[in-house]
Parts: C-alpha cells; structure tokens; sequence
C-alpha cells in the first residue's frame, strides 16, 4: 500500500517536472528572439509582487523592450533638485473608471497637495492644514473617485503610470490625478468626458481651496467608441463638444488616447477620440514584436506594449490585461517624463527654451525610427514604434528634429464677408471662402500651399470634385442648381485633417410657360418659328430642346411627343423620321404642356444633301490624310522638299474639291432659277387667262410662252414679243 502510494506521488512529480519543461520549453518556442523575459524591476520602494514579477516588455537592449537602467542613468543628468519640497510636480490626469486609492502603489503616487482653505474660500489655520488627495468625480459626489468598476480599469491604467514612476525613482516629481468619468452604468459618454477634460484643464476650484491652479500636463483617455457603433441615440453623435474641448485645451495639455481593440482599419472605420487630431493615439504591441491581434490600426500615431501588462487591481493585487487601453499609459508616462525633463534648466539649454505642449506631442509622433509593418485592407503601413529609451536621452534641438513648427490640428472654413450664400440660377455671383489652420502662428506655412478645396453635392451619390488649393478659394459661378457644401482637407504625414463644411444654396426659378418653346438645339437662343422652316428629310436626325430653361429645373421629367405618341424624355430629343409626312411635336415638363404647334414636313432627302454630306466626308478624309501624312513625314525623318510635296498635294486635293463644290453650288443655283422662271411664266399665263378672253392661243417663237391674242395680233405676256397670226400659221 505504501509503495503504491509513493509509485503514485513519483508519477505525480513526473508529471510537473514534465510539464514545466513543457511550458519553458513551449514559452521560448513562442518567445521571438528580440524578446527575453529578464525584466525584473528593482527600485526599493516597490511593493515586492510587483518587483517580483518577470516583466517581457522590460529588458535591457532588445528592440520592444524599455531599458530601465539605461533611463536612470540618463535621468539622473537632469538636474533634478534632490529637494522637492517646493518642486511642481507633473500632473497627470488619468480620466477613467476612478481609482483604487488605498492601493499601496497608487499611494505613492496620487497627487496630495497641502490645503489652505475650504471649497467656499475660508482660510484653514496653518497648524491645522493638512494634505488632500486630488481627484475628481464629474457624476454625483465630485470627491467619490474610487474604482467600483468590475475590472479594475481605471485602476490597472494608472498603475502602469505608477509602476514607472516608482521604478524611476519620480514619485516626487510626477504624480496622477484621478478623474472619474463614468456614468452609473459603468460607461463614458461625451458629455462627461468634455467635463472632465475641463476641470483636469483648469476649470476647477483648486486655487480656492490650494492656492495654486491645478492644470494637469497630460492627461489618459484609455476610452473611446469605434465610429460605425454609434448608434442614432449615443452622444458620441456630438464628437464636436469633444473635439472642441481638446482644441482649447491642447495648447497647455498633452492628451494621449488608446486606438481601440475591434481590429479595425482607421481607413475603414474610425476610433474617437484616438482619430482625433490634437490627440496622441496609441496602438498595442504583443509579446512577439508584432501588432496585437485585436488592436485597431492605420494611421493612429504609435504602438506601445500591449499584451500581459501586469499592474494594480483591486485591493493589494495586481493582474495581467490586454488592449490598447494598457498601451496608452506607457506614452502618457513618456509625455510627462518630457516635461519633466525640460522642466529642468539644463536640459532647456540643449533645447533651445520650453518645448511647447504641442512641441513635446511633436516629439512623441516623430522621436522613433523603429516600425511594425501591417498589411491594411487598402495600404501596408509602417507603424511608429514607441521608444520610452529614447525620451530619455534624444537630443531634440531643432537641428535634429523637425519640432520648430507644430503639427497642424484643426481647419476652420469660414464665409468672406457679404457672401451670398443662397442664390437663384439667374443671379448667380462669385462666393469667396479662407480657412484657417490651427493652431495659429505655430505650423509651418509652406503646408498651406497642401490646402484642397472640395465640393459636396447633398442628396446624391456623386463624388465630391475639386475646385481649388490653398488658403483661399472662390466657387465658381457655374453651378447648377442643388445645395451644396464646401470644405477643405490637409494630408500631413499620412494623416487627413477635414474642415467643417460650409452650406450654399442655389435655387433653380419656376419655369414660364408662356414662354417656353420647341427649337432646334443649334437655334435655340434665336429661334421664332414653327417648325416647318427646319429641313427635315427621312433618315436624318433633328435635334431639339426647349427655350428658356436655362435657369429652371432640367432634372424634372421632359416628355417628347410625336403624333400624341410618348417618343423620348430629357433635356434634348433626338428625332429621325423614316418616311415621308407630316409630325407634330410637342412636349410636356413636368406634365406641363410647353407648345403644341410644331410641325416637321418630311420629305426624302435631294441629291444636294447627299452631295454635300459626300463632299464633307471626302474633305475630312483629306484633313486626316493631311495629318497623317505630316505625322509620317516627322515620323521617319524625310528632308524639307517631301514634305513641301506632301503638303502641296494635299492642298491641291482640297482646292479640287472646293473648285467642285463652287461648281456644284453655281449648278444648283442655276437650276433653281430655271425652275423659279418657270413657275413665273405658269403664274403668269394663269393670270392672263383670266383676265383676257381669248380667241387664239399660241406659243411665242422666242421664248415658248402662251400668247393671247386679240384679233390677227397678240403681245407675249413675257418677253414682249409681237406676235402675227398669221406668222405663227406659216
């Protein structure tokens, strides 16, 4: 029984020895080369689970991974004052689900100013004044800012900040506001987030109760929606409240924001506030170097550590999470170990001054060289890995890198003074737009000349067209009818910024039916007719549309009739009679009658018609022969005489079949004034036989004509011939 027992304890012992070979041996399968799990931390004041823990994305030279020790040692070149006592600290704002204050990581690192005075400004007596804890809660109790969230979000967020803070030895440098922004369903709608961002930006009542204002430097958005989920109720349907906020606050606070875990490519779907120009946006990274599976991509500005981020949960505990939400804190740590570091004087010498929030954002999005290659659903992009390393240790002068001009965040597209920015079809004038790029005086000015102007034609499915570059632009006055909107795009560094969109009306004018008629197409500004004085011949095409609605709606419905029988619709009418008759045309816009009297007289086509149509198309052949021939003769290089030969003997062609045609022209027109003699002398002998009573009627020997006479004598009616009976009987 005994040896049963310890058989069994024995296979038991083998079976973990086996399986932790297995699961060693499995992880360095799994572990890409670049990464080795050696990532200890070391600073004595942090909690032991938390230094005990084996960290991937923590090493000493790989590519993914931060070296701390390399950090302390170029931090502690700053010049740090080692007394802290009246030192500012960096504030960073985390605006999430609260947080754990009794954390023993968290505690080292919340903001507890002193108190000098109550919210409603009574002064505290200093042996009485005491430190507080900063935070915020923007529903209900504003100093509720504990994390009662299932997850721990809020609080696993900002223990990533607090773990580097700590490891770095900055807890009095750098500390962490809470801000909770949920509502009592657990979730962030814009409103509240627009409210936190505020009061994190000043709009607080920390100089009453501190005696100091409260701005924080940098502010966590681990939050955010993916634009095809917002529903028609959301309030992310009001991005412009948020957008807004982060314009006004940009210029002082840096606001970095997590790209969202849908998989998502930004050029198909977009992640707010990530997409958000004035925003830092972070992707994730996982264990293997590679972009994390779920973490939505494209043109989102870095990609941070993603994968087991192991950090503060509940009570004293710690747990591993995933997402882009775990990535984003490791930027915001980087944006405040900038101003941090710049904050210090000697640091400021190498630079050149005190960066700028927008220039310390700059730094961020351009300090790496380092990229993840991802194949996107329509372009492979080249993301910008994250290297908290370099933060440390780049020298950012404006000889090294290009942050003497902030990136561009906004386009503002306004009216020019007096436009007329609803019109009719008939009064048509020029509209004058400008857009203003912010932030103003602060980008560089050759990218206004990147500036393109579009319109937007509203209620159909035509694409928007272009109509001009640069700052400024005038819509032309050629518009049809239609509403309209007007804006302008800037491509910077593979990102788009969009302007607001700017309205124009062009109203079409009520058609006047009393004035609207059939014309042929080649007539229509001058044509007075009927119809019957338009040649019209079997097999050939009249062209015809309507008079007066140049300035009225085209797009309604025109119906053409021929004999009462619905034969074509639209602007024009094309009609080829295939016999000879008589067609009346008429036509009805918008089941109006425009005019019922126009009649086409068909007949078949004469002999000159068909000359003439020969003759045109001979000399179009000859014109092409022509340019053949010019082009051959250039082609293959032929000397000046040729060519000259060429060109005479073509030009002899066509003075030949213009000798034709005049000869053709002189016969016709003798022919017709032959046939117009004839038709004279019929009318005549007509009118003389009704006016005179005949007794004989003969033919004048000179021109043929009928001649009356009177007794032995007549007159020809025509050519004034005596005429003799008795001549004529001879």
């Amino acid at each position: 029984m005994t040896y049963a027992k310890n058989n069994k304890m024995r296979k038991l012992l083998i079976l973990v020895t086996v399986v932790i070979v297995a699961v060693l041996m499995f992880s360095v399968i799994l572990t890409p080369e670049q990464i080795v799990l050696a990532g200890y931390l070391t600073d004595s004041d942090l909690p032991t689970d938390l230094a005990s823990y084996d960290y991937w994305y923590f090493g000493e030279s790989e590519d993914y991974q931060y070296d701390l020790e390399a950090m302390k040692t170029a931090i502690s070149s700053w010049g740090l004052p080692e007394d802290s006592t009246n030192f500012e600290p960096v504030l960073i704002g985390v605006i999430d689900t609260g947080i754990n204050t009794s954390h023993p990581l968290i505690q080292k690192v919340l903001y507890k100013p002193l108190k000098i005075a109550e919210a409603d400004g009574t002064p505290i007596p200093e042996q009485q004044q005491t430190t507080v804890t900063i935070g915020y809660n923007v529903v209900g109790d504003s100093t509720a800012i504990e994390d009662v969230s299932s997850d721990r979000h809020g609080t696993h967020v900002a223990g990533i900040i607090a773990t580097m803070i700590v490891e770095l030895g900055l807890e009095d440098f750098i500390k962490i506001v809470p801000i909770r922004a949920v509502d009592t369903s657990n979730s962030f709608t814009v409103g509240n987030i627009v409210s936190a961002i505020n009061w994190a930006c000043g709009d607080n009542n920390a100089q009453t109760i501190l005696g100091k204002p409260l701005v924080c430097d940098v502010v966590n958005l681990s939050l955010g929606i993916l634009n095809s989920t917002i529903g028609s109720s959301s309030s992310w349907n009001n991005r412009a409240l948020l957008i807004d906020a982060l314009d006004v606050h940009s210029a002082t606070t840096n606001f970095v924001a997590s790209a969202g875990n849908n998989s998502a490519d930004s050029a198909q779907d977009l992640f707010y506030p990530a997409a958000i120009e004035n925003v830092v946006s972070v992707m994730s990274y996982n264990t293997a170097g590679g972009l994390f599976s779920s973490s939505n991509y494209g043109n989102y500005d870095l990609v941070a550590p993603g994968q087991n981020i192991y950090s503060a949960s509940s009570g004293s505990s710690y747990v591993l999470k995933t997402g882009t939400s775990m990535a984003s804190p490791f930027v915001t740590f980087g944006a405040a170990l900038l101003r941090l570091r710049y904050d210090m004087s000697s640091q400021q010498a190498t630079f050149g001054g005190n960066p700028t929030a927008r220039q310390i954002a700059k730094m961020l999005r351009t300090h790496s060289t380092q990229t993840i290659e991802v194949n996107g659903t329509e372009e492979t992009y080249n993301l910008k890995v994250f290297d908290l390393d370099q933060l440390a240790v780049l020298d950012f002068s404006l000889e090294n890198f290009d942050i003497g001009y902030a990136d561009p965040t906004k386009l503002t597209v306004t009216y020019a003074d007096n436009s007329q920015v609803i019109q009719y079809m008939d009064s048509r004038v020029p509209i004058d737009f400008s857009v203003s790029i912010s932030p103003t005086d602060e980008y560089n000015p050759i990218i206004e000349e990147e500036i393109v102007w579009w319109v937007e034609t509203l209620y159909t499915e035509t694409e928007p067209f272009e109509i001009g570059t640069g700052t400024n632009c005038t819509l032309p006055i050629d518009l049809i009818g239609g509403d309209y909107n007007i804006y302008a795009t800037l491509t910077y560094q593979n990102k788009t910024l969009t302007s607001n969109k700017q309205a124009v009306s062009i109203k079409y004018l009520a058609p006047n039916f009393e004035k609207i008629k059939i014309a042929p197409v080649s007539k229509i500004l001058d044509y007075n007719g009927n119809g019957r004085d338009v040649p019209s011949y079997i097999g050939y095409t009249t062209v015809l549309s309507l008079t007066d609605i140049e300035y009225v709606d085209q797009t309604v419905e025109i119906n053409w009739y021929v004999n009462d029988v619905l034969m074509g619709t639209g602007a024009v009418f094309n009609f080829t009679p295939t016999e000879k008759g008589t067609y009346n045309i008429t036509a009805k816009y918008d089941g109006h009658n425009i005019y019922y009297d126009f009649v086409l007289e068909t007949t078949a086509a004469p002999i000159s018609f068909w000359l003439d149509a020969l003759i045109a198309m001979l000399i179009a052949l000859a014109v092409f022969g022509y340019i053949f021939l010019e082009v051959s003769v250039h082609r293959v290089g032929l000397n000046g005489e040729l060519e000259n030969s060429v060109v005479a003997k073509v030009n002899k062609i066509l003075d030949t079949f213009e000798n034709k045609q005049v000869k053709l022209k002189s016969r016709n027109q003798k022919k017709a004034k032959k046939e117009a003699l004839e038709n004279k002398v019929e009318k005549t002998e007509a009118k003389a036989a009704s006016r005179f009573e005949e007794k004989h009627v003969m033919n004048c020997p000179k021109c043929a004509a009928y001649v009356k006479f009177r007794g032995n004598f007549g007159k020809c009616p025509y050519c004034g011939t005596r005429v003799d009976i008795e001549d004529t009987e001879k």
